[in-house]
């Protein structure tokens, strides 16, 4: 049996690394480290949107009476079908998944400090981000198995199993985020190594109803893929079934209000609005919606040049492979989107599986994503209110302690004062320069590349 384990176990491995002791035995060292340093912050760290999160799967699990969004509704059903499997190992559960006095389930920080004074909390955290380890781990090794250089295959996995911002978000902040890191590369991998659209179009729709942001991957994929009509309506009709599915069962049940309807990502959407270009007679311009914008339109040329010049876009291999031209529009997506929108701190994770396969062929970008990410921890580091960013994240290990820890950070940081005119928005609006001019030099050599290796097709 432990055989069969074992054998079952290094197939998950890619063929050259498992060939080779030495190479496995490197990748394992690293592996069980990146392991231990998300063992390391799963039991002991949350935030109030992970209990928020939780207190509506269980409730989930009794009466669906709770109005989960629309955006998110794939991602409760997860939650509640593992908080199921958990609930043996989870006394008292019924004590601390409990929604406010309001009949609410956005917890305040009263409710948090009852969470992390259960007396099994340590347990109880550390259970509920199982799965979001178990589809990390699905998602890493899906993308060492797609990626082509091998020779940079351990690059890829100190990036990503080092990575801080995936560290912070899934297992210090506590989101969902890998949820969709499965869904949007499944939805990849069927589409470039497997021609299947019809999955392909459904896991992508399904991303869509747990995190809006893939929405806007829908037309990048649809323009990358290849040239056929038929094609792309299956991928279309296909990313529409999840979408209408959840959609119609948010309109017809009788148990989610209007307000429930449309919640699940309403900060997502305000944000979005949040910078405005211009004003044109009273309608103002967007920033993120005009980048996005020229984004798509740069894509569909380049995709005209690549027609005429005889490469199916998907199909022929450009930069590559065609898994890396998806993750470079992907990430210029994102990376648009953390410069002109005000985005969340945890969102920043969203971009770095596309990142590892970008450094899969392009090793430069690995310092350089490592810069970004630092500048994106300062920048955090002073302008995150007191949960997002602070000592709070680890009430779970003294409530009341943390909090007040988290409350005095902030007040210290508040009272900075440097002569007349420094103080803390000073260094906010500094290092949120400096965030912004990391992305945007990303976002220059990325485009550089890409005119470099098109040039040569």
């Amino acid at each position: 049996m432990n055989n069969k384990v074992g054998s079952l176990w290094a197939k998950i491995y890619p063929q050259d690394i498992r060939e080779n002791p030495l190479s496995l035995n490197r990748f394992n060292r690293i592996f069980l480290l990146g392991l231990l340093v998300r063992f390391a912050f799963m039991p002991f760290a949350a935030h109030n949107d992970f209990l928020s999160m939780h207190v509506r799967a269980y409730q989930m699990l009794g009466q669906l009476h709770v109005p989960p969004g629309f955006f998110s509704l794939a991602a409760h059903y997860i939650e509640a079908f593992f908080t199921r499997i958990f609930l043996p190992f989870l006394p008292h559960a019924a004590e601390v998944f409990v929604p406010t006095a309001e009949g609410l389930t956005t917890i305040e920080i009263e409710n948090m400090m009852h969470f992390v004074s259960n007396p099994y909390i340590f347990r109880t955290a550390f259970l509920l981000k199982i799965p979001y380890l178990l589809f990390e781990l699905a998602a890493f090794f899906l993308v060492i198995h797609m990626i082509r250089n091998r020779k940079n295959i351990f690059r890829v996995a100190k990036f990503w199993l080092f990575n801080p911002a995936i560290i912070y978000a899934v297992y210090i902040f506590g989101r969902f985020e890998t949820y969709v890191f499965v869904m949007v590369l499944l939805s990849l991998y069927f589409a470039i190594y497997k021609k299947n659209y019809y999955l392909s179009g459904a896991l992508i729709g399904l991303s869509v109803v747990t995190r809006a942001y893939t929405m806007f991957l829908v037309p990048i994929f649809l323009i990358l893929l290849p040239q056929k009509v038929k094609t792309k309506l299956i991928y279309v009709l296909f990313t529409a079934i999840p979408i209408a599915l959840v959609f119609a069962f948010n309109w017809f049940s009788p148990h989610i209000d209007a307000a429930g309807r449309v919640a699940g990502e309403g900060q997502f959407i305000r944000f979005m609005t949040e910078y405005s270009l211009l004003s044109l007679g009273g309608f103002q311009v967007q920033l993120f919606f005009l980048a996005y914008f020229l984004l798509l339109m740069v894509l569909v040329y380049l995709s005209h040049i690549w027609k005429a010049k005889g490469a199916a876009v998907l199909l022929q291999l450009y930069m590559g492979s065609s898994l890396l031209k998806a993750a470079l529009f992907a990430a210029l997506f994102l990376l648009l989107f953390y410069l002109t929108t005000p985005s969340a701190a945890q969102w920043f994770s969203w971009v770095m599986p596309f990142a590892a396969i970008i450094i899969s062929r392009y090793p430069k970008y690995y310092g350089l994503f490592f810069a970004l990410t630092g500048a994106w921890f300062f920048y955090w580091l002073l302008a995150s209110d007191v949960g997002v960013f602070t000592p709070y994240l680890f009430t779970p290990l003294d409530g009341p302690y943390f909090h007040s820890l988290a409350v005095n950070f902030r007040l210290h940081l508040q009272n900075i004062q440097i002569g007349d005119n420094i103080t803390l928005h000073t260094f906010i609006n500094f290092f949120r320069t400096v965030y912004s001019a990391a992305i945007i030099w990303i976002l220059f050599l990325l485009g550089k590349d890409m005119y470099t290796e098109a040039k040569e097709l």
